[in-house]
């Protein structure tokens, strides 16, 4: 038996702590029934769900195999699920496990491995947006616990506000993010989204005065659309059987006398799925 698999089964034997150097970079832990727990392993090849990994003390170092099987869980570095297929050479990782009796090599049978270089999560956040980077079309936010978040949208990521789907150009600082799910980046403190549900204020919706400048009216009879120009915004006015016309001294009248450029006055409530349109219970023509 070579000196450190006798050291080793020393260790095992008395349930010391193995420290190494003072700059080790990797820990053991060994029990004298054989529990054993390792941080700071680095895998150096994969064999199915085989690995083998070293842990180093400066120039020193220790190879080891760890066998998994189907109780293994597998975690990435912040606890997220993961698999042994997700663990590739060269990365670090922590080892909970059992040695194995008897074997020619220092073999643990795992129990629990964490990957601490899969530092890419799944996660859900909210919170209210601090910047806007069009250029790179991303926006910051600030989450309690993670501090200041980039959110990087893709021109394929679903944003919806309400029963609107809005484009990325329509965010600014301020507006409020119901959630946004995807996978982050612990390191670059990045979230790569794959939908964003923005707040929308249903005080918008509340039914109310407009005016503004007829540009057509699509019949001379109920039902009918009307396009007005209100603030520079171009509203589809539509008006059931129901709504009422009038003319500027309020006497019922029919859209035979409107005409562009008629200034009108009319109430209604902007629907949800388009801000563009107005459900008008009355309107009102200013010029005659």
């Amino acid at each position: 038996m070579s000196h450190t698999r006798q050291w080793l089964a020393l260790l095992v034997s008395l349930g010391l702590f193995v420290p190494g150097f003072a700059s080790a970079a990797s820990e053991l832990h060994v029990t004298a029934k054989g529990d054993l727990s390792a941080t700071g392993l680095t895998v150096m090849l994969k064999s199915g769900s085989t690995l083998y990994v070293r842990a180093t003390w400066e120039d020193s170092f220790m190879r080891m195999v760890v066998t998994t099987n189907s109780n293994t869980v597998v975690s990435k570095n912040y606890g997220e699920k993961a698999t042994v297929s997700d663990i590739e050479v060269g990365h670090r990782i922590d080892v909970e496990g059992q040695l194995v009796s008897g074997s020619d090599t220092v073999t643990i049978v795992a129990a629990k491995i964490r990957d601490a270089a899969l530092v890419k999560e799944s996660k859900t956040f909210s919170g209210t947006i601090k910047r806007v980077d069009g250029s790179s079309q991303s926006f910051v936010f600030t989450d309690k616990s993670l501090g200041d978040v980039t959110v990087v949208v893709l021109p394929s990521t679903p944003i919806t506000q309400g029963k609107r789907q809005v484009q990325f150009s329509t965010l600014k600082a301020g507006d409020k993010v119901i959630s946004m799910s995807g996978t982050y980046d612990y390191t670059a403190k990045t979230l790569s989204p794959a939908a964003i549900e923005l707040y929308q204020s249903k005080d918008i919706f509340v039914a109310k005065n407009f005016e503004g400048t007829l540009k057509s009216v699509s019949r001379t009879t109920l039902p009918a659309q009307l396009t007005v120009s209100v603030s520079g915004i171009d509203y589809t006015v539509y008006l059931s059987e129901k709504s009422t016309v009038l003319s500027k001294n309020r006497s019922a009248t029919s859209f035979r006398r409107f005409a562009e450029g008629d200034k009108v006055r009319f109430y209604g409530a902007i629907r949800e799925a388009n801000l563009s349109e107005v459900d008008a219970e009355v309107v009102r023509d200013l010029n005659f």
